[in-house]
């Protein structure tokens, strides 16, 4: 299985590392599009600073991230996405995606983790397979599924 980390800017490092952690205790791999998409434009150090800089180079090259993480998205199984109060546009757009992915060709599970009280949110709802409160909800409950 091959899940789609759909996730915050700013909320990488911290994704990151427990990304890394679950990937050795499950063997299911997430695929994170700041780190891990071989087709994105723009590529992110773990502790990477967003400044001004580094905000207009993203913004000239939108066209190719957004058409590359929606690539790397339909190459995976699903979508897990963090939803944990930073703002990202991003990734709730990435959650809309894969629901209309799974429309066009079959079951895209979408697994959402909220650490920021959304869980009853009817648009997170609408979209999601299942809403996890916490990380380890999410992983009992993807072990079951293995």
């Amino acid at each position: 299985m091959k899940l789609y980390l759909a996730h915050p800017f700013n909320s990488r490092i911290y994704i990151r590392e427990w990304e890394k952690e679950f990937e050795k205790r499950t063997g299911i791999e997430l695929a994170n599009p700041f780190f891990d998409n071989p087709d994105r434009v723009a590529k992110f150090s773990e502790t990477a600073e967003f400044n001004e800089k580094e905000r207009k180079r993203l913004v000239k090259n939108f066209y190719g991230i957004v058409s590359g993480d929606l690539k790397y998205m339909q190459s995976c199984d699903g979508l897990l996405a963090i939803v944990d109060g930073n703002r990202s546009i991003g990734t709730l757009m990435e959650i809309v995606y894969n629901r209309m992915f799974s429309l066009i060709s079959g079951n895209r599970p979408c697994y959402i983790i909220t650490t920021s009280g959304e869980e009853h949110h009817p648009w997170l709802k609408y979209h999601a397979t299942k809403i996890f409160k916490n990380f380890d909800e999410f992983e009992t409950y993807i072990r079951r599924l293995k």
